[in-house]
């Protein structure tokens, strides 16, 4: 057996491992230093200690694109320093003792609170991973947006805000009241009954809530063909529409109200700290049910009987060209239409080892026009002139001369093809086989 690591792979891992090396060495040394700051109230502490590991995290996070497992390798790193460079103090909220202190009387218990101070710290670590590269996802989607793309993602969100405004103030001035009204003509002797309409109330009042969210969101996957990923813009709109103005009331799960409970007397949630949990709710909703309504959009007959699919190469091209015209000519997912690409690419590969890619050059002459377009530009790089000829042919194509309309978009995409600017699909193609 061979188990000589590729270098290919072990210089990218040594790179980060310096890396993750130096910015634990670094966030050691801040939280030495805050350590020997004397504070009256342990809480500055605390939160001194928070962002000496939060702002060096972000920093190499962004600046050398690091992943959440790759901070996995300051685990071996910070218990070597905790071992052999302690300094008892406060490690975020973990306060490690020395062995001298009264309520620690061995080496073990010291050690024990130091292993909590360092699943901490990296336990943090990871979270603000997680949270940049978050953002970023967030950031990158929104830069590349076009104005149409900006007006969709905000509608939702506007339609979800509006509606739910609408009906809590309709609850809050016309039928809480009513509610109130009826149980208090109940006496003491019906207090089950008052139980249960107010329960009845609640979930009524939770379901209503949900049918608003799911049919909003659902109208909008099915006009604008949103994913799971358009959520990451509809969230953060979301979250802002609540915190600027929420009518208290029940949402769900959270009361924005004054809350009775257990005899004690909570105060209102503050707007920000409700709309958090208002979107993670409303969220949620939202997520079922676009998954829900892309499953009926969408339903994925390949996951059917594999007997059902061809299997030899040429015939799954042919039937992946099929369908990728199909989805052009129903308006469906450009995800759909480059996994078929993807499977395509993959059978001109099988082909290509079996000395077999010239079996494809008939269908440069098929009369369908996405096939050709589709064989063209998996034989490109091997058969350039002919497959240039055909892509040249199909850029000058327009619907006056009878091009249908669904497959307005290959013209262009030809073209770009032909004069080397194709960075789509095509670079895709080149390079997988």
């Amino acid at each position: 057996m061979n188990f000589k690591i590729p270098s290919e792979k072990l210089i990218p891992f040594i790179k980060n491992a310096l890396i993750i090396i130096i910015a634990q060495v670094v966030i050691y040394l801040l939280n030495l230093i805050q350590i020997n700051i004397n504070f009256e109230a342990r809480e500055y502490s605390v939160l001194l200690s928070c962002l000496f590991v939060i702002v060096p995290t972000t920093f190499i996070v962004v600046l050398f694109k690091l992943k959440p497992y790759h901070l996995l390798l300051g685990i071996p790193v910070w218990i070597i320093m905790m071992l052999f460079f302690f300094v008892p103090g406060h490690y975020l909220t973990v306060q490690t003792p020395t062995i001298t202190d009264t309520a620690f009387t061995s080496f073990a218990d010291s050690l024990l609170y130091r292993l909590f101070a360092i699943i901490e710290i990296v336990a943090l670590e990871l979270l603000v991973t997680l949270f940049v590269m978050l953002v970023k996802r967030i950031a990158l989607s929104c830069s590349k947006l076009d104005r149409y793309d900006v007006l969709k993602y905000t509608l939702l969100p506007i339609f979800i805000w509006v509606t739910i405004a609408v009906y809590m103030n309709i609850v809050n001035i016309l039928i809480a009241p009513l509610i109130s009204h009826l149980c208090s003509q109940l006496d003491s002797t019906y207090s089950e009954i008052k139980s249960i309409i107010w329960l009845a109330a609640f979930v009524l009042h939770t379901v209503c809530q949900i049918v608003i969210v799911s049919i909003f969101t659902s109208k909008a996957t099915r006009k604008f063909s949103l994913s799971a990923k358009s959520l990451l813009v509809i969230i953060p709109i979301t979250y802002l529409l609540f915190a600027l103005y929420a009518p208290h009331g029940w949402y769900m799960l959270v009361f924005t109200g004054i809350v009775h409970w257990f005899f004690s007397t909570f105060p209102a949630m503050p707007y920000w700290y409700a709309s958090i949990f208002i979107t993670l709710q409303y969220g949620f909703v939202m997520l079922c049910a676009v998954a829900a309504a892309r499953a009926k959009m969408y339903p994925d007959k390949d996951n059917k009987d594999p007997s059902d699919r061809p299997s030899e190469p040429i015939s799954e091209i042919l039937y992946c060209s099929w369908k990728r015209e199909n989805i052009l000519k129903e308006n469906l997912s450009v995800a759909r239409y480059n996994r078929y690409f993807d499977r395509m690419s993959r059978c001109a590969k099988i082909l290509k080892d079996e000395k077999r890619l010239d079996t494809l050059l008939p269908y440069l002459k098929d009369d369908n026009i996405s096939v050709r377009f589709d064989i063209a530009t998996l034989l490109f790089s091997y058969y350039k002139n002919e497959c240039t000829e055909v892509l040249s042919q199909i850029a000058q194509m327009t619907e006056e001369k009878g091009l249908p309309k669904h497959l307005a978009s290959l013209p262009e995409n030809a073209d770009k093809l032909v004069n080397d600017d194709f960075f789509g699909e095509v670079n895709a193609y080149e390079t997988s086989f």
